[in-house]
């Protein structure tokens, strides 16, 4: 019988085909096959995702895969990902470009209406911070501030 394949070997085999160009190449070909929208597909199933949340939280499993990277793992994998900040920034950049223009006014009517509520004192600041937030969670619920 044939032993099994080494941890090395399939290491080295994965690394291999994902650097190869016709791995690359069969993604995209993937990708351009696909006829339905996995996210509408992903959206439709929803309690099955959040059930699943629900009991890898509830079993421990969620805790514990969490736990089981170091501070200092976490430190090395995080910084081995700095050179991707660019690319990723730049890939991103029509979504974030979205989101700011929906955001920018809203921070300018924070600013505005911060500007004429009163200063001085604990009360007040409290007042425009509450402010502040309430008009920042339009954002986030995605609704225009009045």
């Amino acid at each position: 019988m044939r032993a099994v394949t080494t941890a090395e070997k399939a290491l080295e085999r994965y690394l291999q085909a994902m650097n190869s160009s016709a791995t690359a190449q069969k993604y995209k070909d993937g990708i351009n096959g696909v006829t339905e929208s996995p996210m509408e597909k992903a959206a439709a199933a929803q309690d099955r995702y959040v059930n699943g949340v629900q009991e890898a939280a509830s079993s421990g499993r969620w805790a514990a895969g969490l736990r089981s990277v170091s501070l200092s793992t976490y430190k090395a994998n995080a910084i081995a990902k700095a050179d991707r900040l660019a690319s990723g920034a730049n890939a991103a950049s029509p979504k974030q470009r979205a989101f700011y223009m929906r955001a920018q006014p809203v921070w300018q009517q924070i600013r505005d209406k911060a500007a004429s509520m009163p200063k001085g004192g604990k009360v007040a600041a409290l007042d425009r911070v509450g402010m502040a937030l309430d008009m920042l969670q339009s954002l986030r619920r995605g609704s225009s501030v009045s």
